[in-house]
């Protein structure tokens, strides 16, 4: 027993100077200063309370209005209304009464017109070589020109009124009934007279 203890001492000896040999280099080997405390700090985020921010609106884009001047319409006058040619042949007054023409068809076959005015402002001038009566009658022969009358017969009485925007037509000449008067025209010559109370024109 005392044999196993002695052994033991032998054993442990050298464990415990290595132990001591430790212990002291550590002790040699530590800082002087005294170790810094570590502190722990724990940051909790702030979050910052949303706010909707302002949709960003596009600007509008310009509006042009387009103001247009007054329109100018033109509107044509009323067509006249279209002549009515008298199928009725013979003598005819104008609406007054007091004009009376007589259409017909001379020996040499032409065409004549002839309007007498009963009352006038015009004086007519005399036709050559008249020894009867003249002054108020008017006479148109296709082909010649108008000239007043010297005539010594009465007018034919009227059988029918040319009412104004009538005409009657007989060959190449027409009169036409008209608010002026009556005016009788040679549509091949050109040749016409226009009678009235107020006027007469020949050409």
């Amino acid at each position: 027993m005392a044999a196993h203890n002695e052994r033991n001492r032998r054993i442990l000896a050298p464990l415990g100077l290595a132990a001591l040999a430790a212990l002291t280099v550590v002790g040699c080997s530590a800082p002087d200063t005294e170790p810094v405390a570590t502190t722990t700090v724990t940051v909790t985020p702030t979050v910052a309370p949303t706010q909707n921010a302002p949709t960003a609106t596009a600007p509008a884009p310009n509006t042009t209005i387009t103001v247009a001047p007054p329109a100018t319409v033109t509107v044509p006058p009323p067509a006249p209304p279209k002549p009515v040619v008298n199928e009725i042949a013979g003598p005819f007054q104008s609406p007054s009464g007091n004009i009376r023409c007589s259409m017909y068809t001379s020996t040499d076959g032409l065409a004549t017109a002839i309007c007498a005015v009963a009352d006038h402002d015009w004086l007519a001038p005399k036709p050559e070589n008249c020894g009867a009566n003249w002054g108020s009658r008017i006479d148109l022969e296709a082909g010649s020109a108008a000239r007043f009358g010297c005539y010594g017969q009465e007018m034919p009485p009227a059988t029918h009124t040319l009412e104004y925007g009538q005409i009657q037509v007989l060959g190449s000449i027409s009169c036409s009934s008209e608010s002026a008067g009556i005016r009788c025209t040679d549509n091949d010559s050109g040749h016409y007279f226009s009678v009235s109370r107020e006027k007469y024109l020949i050409g």
